[in-house]
Order: structure tokens, then C-alpha cells, then sequence
């Protein structure tokens, strides 16, 4: 009895939310304002509004531009629009106290980078040090900031200048790095044939959302059906918008981006790689991914410690406004029972709640697989490598045969970069990770660091089994790569040592790194006589 209870309260809320949202039928007027001018990132909201799927859903939307000083997350704490699309400047607004949530949203990775010019000399992180580094201002480029950080660049470290969103200022010296995005930058700067250095902080494990809907928290306890309008109507645009390019372009063309249509097209294109429709649920968040990056802003000093609950996200919101209405529906769903149509209503019910059910599963354990995937190779990455790291560490078996770390640096590598080009310094990355694949097959742990920096754990090997197989990763590397028609030859400097009692993930992969260096100053002949 009591089971069926439960399941008619839940239709009894259902019923209720539907007959509410078909009473309303007045058509509000909202405002949404972008993060920067008009351009292929914001597809998805001018195809809503250009299909109609806003007014459908009883609202009248009008889309402002960013730039020329516009900050979409102060236009939305000062109430001077509803919505705002930003990155993780939402969140760390969120941490301060400001009453802001997120909505959903729509790339799975952050496309920003910093980008400097190739005769700048600027040649690591480190070297941005005391430089003009034009961005938005305070945190809002918090995924850049964190980069900058974890590489000792702290914000007191460089002068940090506000973006004027245009890209002459790098190219007429006025500062020495700029922050822009990889589906939008690049393709303009490679059209004028000027070679620059691109610092991607998903090289350095930081994989944050990016162009997040955003809203203040009174619209959502004054108007929430204008939001759950909002949020399923954009979606909606982002879905079209991605399934059907051409017309997506037409549309693209009617607004003022200043940009040409192979232009818009290349931007739609690198955009859809990181919205990923194909293996994640647009507008889906994971709260365990954003708890992550919360943490890890908080570890690196950008903000205080954070928790992430249903204040912050709105989906979880639904959720809880469902448990404060319990009791009063099961005073109703007593009644509801002696009805024979609810209980025929309900198995429908029941039947598409376990679809759902069965959907966002999928969507989360699609969300987990990427978050441990190289984007480039399709290797283990960073965070999937200190992950398999603790579980060695802190498993039983250790005790009876220490696992052996292969720390891998290809030689020459910025050579290749610097004279064939960063597309052909990928294809020698992939290609790579493709001959480590066939010569591992599976009998041990295989990553990407960073940039072209590979770690192998071997857990079960014996030390003459590790000797042989550095041979063998020397023989692969030296092997030349042929790409385009070019012949690409590197080699590989591997530093190897052997699990001690006490060691953390940090220091087991310090000690290899160490020994990795040290061999690469020695002559070939000298490498690998001892281990430590």
C-alpha cells in the first residue's frame, strides 16, 4: 500500500506541473546577455529564437551581444538582464557568496587558451612571468588562472589586462599573450600566416566547463517556470542548431559577427567538438566534475572551499521542491488511490521515469569515461593516471612485487612543432600512442602527462622485463613518422624507478621525472645502468 502511495504521489506532482505550465499561456519577455559579440559560440540561442522554440515555450527573448565592456555576469547580478552565458567565473562568483546558478551546460570542455606570438620567444608558462597578459578581468578567466598557477604564475605575477576582445592588440605588441578560444582565434591568425604558441590548459590536466546559462537565484524563486522555459527552449536551439550546419549558417550570417562564412563554418565545427552531442546529454552537469573543479580552485587559492549542491545547480532544485511538497501529496495520493485511471496513468508514468532513469545513467557514465581520455590520443590521462596511482598504491599486492614508473619524454619534440607546425606534432603524439598500444597490449598502465610527456606503470614486471621494454619504447621512437609526405624523426629520454614504502603518487612520479632528466644529459650508451 504504502509503495503504491509513493508512485501516485510522484503522478499526482507530475500532473500538477503540466496543468500548471498549459494555464500559463501569457508570452513573458526575458533577456539573455552573451559572454562575447555575436559569433557561432551562441548557434544554439539564435536558432531557438529563429524556430520559434522560445515562443513556444510563452517567451519573447532578446539576445544582447557581449564586448565593449559588457560582462554578462555582472548584467545578471545587477538584474539588468535574467541570463547570462559565462565559464567557471559563475562558479567562482558562486563561492563568494553571490546568489547565481547554473543552469546547464553546453561544452564539455573550456576552449580557452592563451595565445602568443612565435617570434615573442615565449617558450614555457614559466616565461609569462612579469608579461602583459590580456584577459577578463578579475577571476572570470578562472580555467587560464589556474593554468598560470599550477605552473607558478601566480595572479601577482603578470600584468593582467582587461580583454578588449580584439586580437590586434597581440598582433601590434600592445600585450605579449592573449586569451582567446581555440574555435575562434587560430583559424584568423593561420589565414594571415602568423605562427603563434597556444598554452592549452587541458594540457595541464584542467578540464573545466565552458559557456555555462546561467541566472540570478530570484528569478528562479520568482519566476521559475520563465527559467525551466528558458533552459529546455535553448537546448532545444543546441540540438538543432548542431544536426543541421548549413541552415545553422544561414542563420549565423544575419547577425553582425564580422567574420565569413568559412570562418563561422570552422568555428561551428571545433565548437561541436567540445559540446560532444554524440556522447554527452546536452546541458548535462555532473555534480561530482563540478565539486572537482571547485576543489581544485580552492587548492590553487582562487577560491574558498566550496561546496556544490542544489543552491548551485538547478536541476538538483526540481528535485528538492518535490520533497517539500511530499506531505501534502500524500494527504492527495490517499485519495487519488480509490481512482482506477491513476493507477493505469501511473504504469505510463512509471514506464518513462525508468527510461529516463536508464538515460541519465548512461549520461553520466559517458561523462566519467571522458573526464579519464586524452582528448588528442585517446590514451589514460593525467587525472586517470593519478587515479590508477592511489589504487596501486593503496592496494595489498604492492607489498609483494613494487610496481616499476616509466617516465617517457620525446626528444626533439618542439623542433618537430617548430618546423612542421603543431597539426604535425599531433600526428606524431598520435602515432605514438598508437605503436606504445600495439607493444603494451594491454599488460600495463599507459598515459599522457602533458604535452609530450607519457608515464607506463608496470605492476607485474621483473626488472629484466623492464629493461626490455625500454628497449623496445627507444626502438619505436627512433623509428621515423611519416605525415603528409614529411619524415618526422624524434627519439625518447625514459627515466624508470621502482615503488618505495611511503610514497605518494606525487613523489613516486617526482622520482621518475628526476631520473628521466637526468638520463636525457647522458649519452644513450649510459642510460639506464641504475635505478632509483
Amino acid at each position: 500500500m504504502f509503495h503504491i502511495v509513493n508512485h501516485i504521489r510522484l503522478t499526482i506532482l507530475l500532473l500538477l506541473t503540466i496543468f500548471a505550465s498549459a494555464s500559463d499561456g501569457a508570452t513573458e519577455t526575458v533577456s539573455l546577455q552573451l559572454r562575447w559579440s555575436h559569433q557561432a559560440e551562441f548557434a544554439g540561442f539564435y536558432m531557438a529564437k529563429e524556430h520559434g522554440f522560445y515562443r513556444d515555450m510563452g517567451l519573447h527573448v532578446t539576445i544582447h551581444p557581449g564586448g565593449n565592456g559588457q560582462s554578462a555576469l555582472g548584467s545578471v547580478l545587477n538584474r539588468d538582464v535574467d541570463f547570462g552565458v559565462g565559464n567557471t567565473e559563475v562558479l567562482v562568483a558562486y563561492s563568494q557568496g553571490l546568489p547565481l546558478v547554473a543552469l546547464a551546460n553546453i561544452y564539455q570542455r573550456s576552449p580557452s587558451v592563451l595565445i602568443t606570438k612565435k617570434n615573442a620567444r615565449i617558450d614555457s608558462i614559466k616565461q609569462l612571468a612579469g608579461k602583459r597578459i590580456m584577459m577578463f578581468g578579475g577571476n572570470e578567466d578562472a580555467e587560464l588562472i589556474a593554468m598560470l598557477t599550477k605552473n607558478g604564475v601566480g595572479i601577482n605575477d603578470f600584468q593582467q589586462i582587461k580583454t578588449s576582445s580584439n586580437i590586434k592588440d597581440l598582433l601590434t605588441d600592445e600585450v605579449d599573450a592573449y586569451s582567446g578560444y581555440l574555435t575562434n582565434e587560430p583559424f584568423l591568425l593561420n589565414q594571415q600566416g602568423i605562427e603563434t604558441t597556444i598554452y592549452d590548459p587541458t594540457d595541464y590536466g584542467i578540464y573545466f566547463y565552458s559557456d555555462i546559462i546561467f541566472t540570478h537565484q530570484d528569478l528562479i524563486a520568482k519566476r521559475p517556470h520563465v527559467v525551466k522555459a528558458f533552459r529546455a527552449a535553448s537546448l532545444k536551439g543546441w540540438e538543432y542548431a548542431l544536426k543541421n550546419l548549413p541552415e545553422t549558417l544561414d542563420v549565423l550570417e544575419t547577425y553582425d559577427t564580422g567574420k565569413s562564412r568559412a570562418f563561422l563554418y570552422s568555428e561551428l565545427l571545433a565548437s561541436k567538438t567540445m559540446i560532444m552531442p554524440d556522447l554527452v546529454e546536452l546541458g548535462h552537469m555532473n555534480i561530482t566534475r563540478w565539486q572537482g573543479i571547485a576543489d581544485e580552485l580552492y587548492h590553487l587559492n582562487i577560491i574558498p572551499s566550496t561546496h556544490i549542491d542544489d543552491k548551485f545547480i538547478f536541476p538538483l532544485q526540481e528535485l528538492n521542491q518535490y520533497l517539500q511538497l511530499k506531505p501534502w501529496l500524500n494527504i492527495i495520493a490517499v485519495l487519488f488511490i480509490l481512482c482506477l485511471m491513476a493507477l493505469g496513468y501511473y504504469l505510463w508514468i512509471n514506464h518513462k521515469l525508468k527510461q529516463e532513469i536508464s538515460r541519465r545513467i548512461q549520461s553520466e557514465e559517458k561523462a566519467e569515461k571522458i573526464a579519464r581520455k586524452d582528448m588528442l590520443t585517446g590514451v589514460a590521462n593525467r587525472y586517470a593516471l593519478i587515479e590508477t596511482l592511489h589504487k596501486t598504491i593503496n592496494s595489498k599486492a604492492i607489498q609483494q612485487s613494487p610496481p616499476a614508473l616509466l617516465f617517457i619524454d620525446l626528444d626533439n619534440f618542439k623542433i618537430v612543432n617548430d618546423t612542421f607546425g603543431h597539426q604535425t606534432g599531433d600526428r606524431v603524439l598520435q602515432q605514438f600512442c598508437f605503436r606504445m598500444n600495439g607493444l603494451l597490449q594491454g599488460s600495463a598502465f599507459f598515459a599522457r602527462l602533458a604535452g609530450d610527456e607519457f608515464i607506463i606503470l608496470m605492476t607485474k614486471s621483473s626488472a629484466e622485463d623492464v629493461d626490455t621494454l625500454i628497449n623496445k619504447i627507444t626502438e619505436q621512437a627512433e623509428k621515423p613518422f611519416v605525415i603528409g609526405g614529411n619524415t618526422v624523426s624524434i627519439g625518447a629520454s625514459i627515466g624508470v624507478t621502482y615503488y618505495r614504502n611511503g610514497d605518494t603518487p606525487e613523489y613516486f612520479l617526482s622520482r621518475a621525472d628526476s631520473h628521466m632528466y637526468g638520463n636525457k644529459k647522458r649519452s644513450r650508451q649510459e642510460r639506464f645502468k641504475e635505478v632509483i
